[in-house]
């Protein structure tokens, strides 16, 4: 029980951090053009649109809170849910590691994604256990 407590915790803190960084990291990312509107957002050097990958961030920090609630009020009707948020966690900091550690000066991204990644992966031997 202390242990599903401590892995609520974490997915509400996790949640919580994606969505802030996110958001304060778009206003001032030099690389990202959100000059033409939301569904317009691209990357200015690749000139890929970006809103896909901002969608998939924060739904995954969305997903991550609402799975930390669960895990609060013992839904375990729900749990499906909470394994899905945590495979998210997984594949987006996994995923997120290549572009932090492609350039030096993002690398202080990496340590998040790396705690990401371990949070994702006890949480889920926790829970499975």
């Amino acid at each position: 029980m202390v242990a599903i407590m401590i892995v609520s915790f974490f997915l509400l803190m996790t949640g919580t951090s994606m969505l802030i960084i996110w958001i304060m990291d778009l206003g001032k990312n030099p690389d990202i053009d959100l000059s033409g509107g939301f569904f317009r957002v691209r990357e200015k050097q690749s000139q890929n649109l970006f809103w896909f990958h901002i969608v998939a961030e924060l739904a995954t920090g969305v997903l991550l809170i609402a799975a930390g609630v669960i895990l609060l009020i013992r839904d375990i009707n729900s749990y499906p849910i909470v394994h899905f948020a945590l495979g998210a966690l997984f594949y987006a900091s996994l995923n997120s590691l290549g572009w932090a550690f492609a350039k030096k000066e993002r690398r202080n991204y990496a340590m998040p994604m790396i705690a990401g990644l371990i949070v994702s992966v006890v949480s889920l031997v926790i829970l499975t256990a």
